[in-house]
C-alpha cells in the first residue's frame, strides 16, 4: 500500500563506542568534568594538561562526545549522536593537530587522523609522524591552519546544537596561536574548544588565560598493568613488570610487554657491548642497522635507553620488589646500576639526550652514531 496506517519505525542507531572506555586512571579529573558537564556549565574554552602517555587525546575524545550527545548531558551510548563521535565521523567535530608543511591545514589530513586515534588514543606526536611518513620533517600548526579553526567553529552546526574543535598538542601553535586570541576569549555560544598540551611551558601565557585547565595526574601502576590486560591478554604479573617499566606511560607499557620493546633492548645491548669493548667493526655494524631505520624509530630507541637509565637510577632505593624484578628490562636495568654506579649514569644520560636532540634536528645520522659510540666508550670504560 502506498498510504497505510503500518506505524512508521525509526531506524535504531546501533551501540555507540565509548570513548571514556579509554580512560585510565583518571577518575578524580573525570568525575569533575562529569560533574561540571552535568550542570550544563562547561567552559567554551578548556586546556587538558597532561604528560606524554596519560592520555589527554582519549579525556578530549570522550568530553567531545558527551557534549554531542543528543539525549543527555553524559553520552547515552545509543543516539547518532554518539556513535558518530564513537566513530569520529560527526560532522560538528572538528580537529586541529600537527600537520607537516608551510601551507598545510588539518582538513587534508582529517582521514589520517581520524584512522590514527581510533588505533590509538594514546598516540604521541612520532607515532602520527611515522603515520605520515613525516619522520624527517618539522611538525607545527600553521597560521593558515589557525585561521581554518577559526573559520570551522564560525560554522553553524550541520546535526547537533553546537560545534566542538579539539586541538591536539596545542604547544604546536607557537606563535601563531596569537590568531586564535580573540576566538578564545570570545568563542561562538555554539562552540566549545578543548586544547590539549603535553608541554604547558611551550603555551602562550595569553592562552593559557583565557582557558579553564584540567590536568591529568600520572598513572598508576596497577592501572596501567590492569589495561595490559585488557588490551593484549597478558597475565597480570607480566602486565605489572612492564607498568613499573614505563615509569605511568601506557604507550610504552604497550611497546614493553609486546614484541618491539625486545628489539629495541637487544639493540641496547649490542650498543653497549660493543662501545665496552671498543670493536671497530661491531660499532661500524651497530651504526648501520640503526642507521637504516626510520627517524621515527631512531628517536624511540633512545627514548626507550633514556627510560632504562632512568631505571637504574631507581635501582638503589629498592623501589621494585624481587618478583618485579623478573622483568627483563628491570633485569638488565639492574645489572647496570650495578656495573656503571651513579656517575656514568647521569654522562650516559647526558649523552644520549645530545643524540637525540641531533636526531630530532636532522643530523647526518651515520656522523652523530659514530660520535655518540666514541664518546660512550671513553665513559663506560
Amino acid at each position: 500500500m502506498l498510504f497505510g496506517e503500518q506505524e512508521i519505525q525509526e531506524p535504531v542507531t546501533p551501540q555507540a563506542f565509548l570513548w571514556s572506555s579509554e580512560i585510565v586512571s583518571q577518575d578524580d579529573t573525570w568525575s569533575a568534568m562529569e560533574s561540571v558537564l552535568k550542570s550544563r556549565r562547561f567552559p567554551h574554552c578548556s586546556l587538558i594538561r597532561g604528560s606524554q602517555g596519560t592520555g589527554a587525546l582519549a579525556v578530549a575524545l570522550s568530553l567531545a562526545q558527551n557534549l554531542l550527545c543528543r539525549e543527555s548531558e553524559i553520552a547515552c551510548g545509543h543516539c547518532s549522536g554518539c556513535y558518530k563521535a564513537g566513530l569520529l565521523i560527526h560532522p560538528d567535530l572538528h580537529f586541529s593537530f600537527p600537520v607537516f608543511g608551510a601551507g598545510e591545514i588539518c582538513l587534508d589530513h582529517y582521514t589520517a587522523f581520524r584512522s590514527a586515534a581510533q588505533e590509538n588514543p594514546w598516540m604521541s606526536v612520532q607515532n602520527w609522524l611515522s603515520i605520515t611518513d613525516s619522520e624527517n620533517k618539522q611538525a607545527n600548526i600553521t597560521a593558515r591552519e589557525a585561521r581554518s579553526i577559526i573559520e570551522r567553529l564560525y560554522l553553524k552546526p550541520f546535526e547537533a546544537d553546537r560545534n566542538v574543535m579539539i586541538v591536539w598538542l596545542a604547544e604546536f601553535l607557537g606563535k601563531e596561536s596569537n590568531i586564535l586570541l580573540k576566538l578564545l576569549e570570545e568563542p561562538p555560544g555554539h562552540s566549545y574548544i578543548i586544547l590539549i598540551t603535553e608541554d604547558p611551558a611551550a603555551i602562550l601565557p595569553t592562552v593559557q588565560s583565557r582557558t579553564q585547565q584540567f590536568r591529568l595526574k600520572p598513572l598508576q601502576d596497577a592501572d596501567v598493568a590492569n589495561a595490559l590486560v585488557r588490551k593484549l591478554g597478558i597475565k597480570y604479573d607480566d602486565a605489572l613488570s612492564a607498568a613499573l617499566s614505563s615509569e605511568g606511560n601506557l604507550p610504552l607499557a604497550l611497546e614493553l610487554a609486546g614484541n618491539e620493546s625486545g628489539g629495541f633492548l637487544k639493540f641496547i645491548q649490542q650498543m653497549l657491548q660493543a662501545a665496552y669493548k671498543k670493536d671497530p667493526a661491531e660499532m661500524w655494524t651497530w651504526m648501520e642497522q640503526v642507521a637504516t631505520v626510520n627517524r621515527d624509530n631512531q628517536r624511540r630507541l633512545f627514548a626507550y635507553f633514556l627510560m632504562i637509565l632512568s631505571l637504574s637510577l631507581r635501582m638503589g632505593n629498592d623501589a621494585y620488589t624481587k618478583e618485579q624484578l623478573q622483568h627483563p628490562v628491570l633485569q638488565y636495568a639492574d645489572r647496570l646500576a650495578q656495573r656503571l654506579g651513579v656517575d656514568k649514569i647521569l654522562q650516559i644520560n647526558a649523552l644520549v639526550n645530545e643524540c637525540s636532540y641531533g636526531i630530532m634536528r636532522n643530523a647526518n645520522i651515520r656522523i652523530l652514531l659514530h660520535d655518540f659510540l666514541i664518546s660512550l666508550a671513553g665513559i663506560i670504560r
